[in-house]
């Protein structure tokens, strides 16, 4: 399935959908630290508006990557300016593929990233079995 990004999906979205605020920016923690992975660069949309993936950067953590985060493993506390990440740590991380703006999600990639978060430890297997999936960008 393809998805959209936020602002594709509903040009006024700050206004629309977070009273002016915006998600784009929120630091990104792992749920119950104070460790945090990044900041959030985007959203994902399907054709009816929900909510899927975040995109967040995970430069914090020492990766130079954008992965794709389920909005059903985030909490956002906008009185904090954070997203809560559930079930990810620095090795599924390492493991998840990375995302390009320029790339479609499809459902290839979907069930990759679906893989690494639903591991409750990713592993070498793992991730050779992720080195011989090519994602178009």
């Amino acid at each position: 399935m393809a998805f959209l990004r936020i602002d594709e999906f509903y040009p006024n979205y700050r206004k629309k959908l977070f009273g002016g605020d915006d998600i784009k920016g929120l630091a990104v923690y792992a749920s119950g630290t104070d460790s945090e992975i990044g900041i959030v660069l985007d959203a994902l949309v399907d054709w009816d508006g929900r909510f899927q993936y975040l995109v967040i950067d995970t430069s914090r953590w020492g990766f130079t990557k954008k992965v794709l985060l389920p909005i059903n493993s985030c909490l956002v506390d906008y009185e904090k300016r954070r997203v809560y990440a559930d079930g990810i740590n620095k090795q599924k991380v390492q493991y998840l593929p990375t995302y390009y703006s320029t790339a479609q999600v499809d459902e290839d990639y979907e069930q990759q990233v679906r893989l690494i978060y639903e591991m409750p430890n990713a592993n070498y297997l793992l991730a050779e079995q992720k080195q011989s999936i090519s994602y178009r960008h």
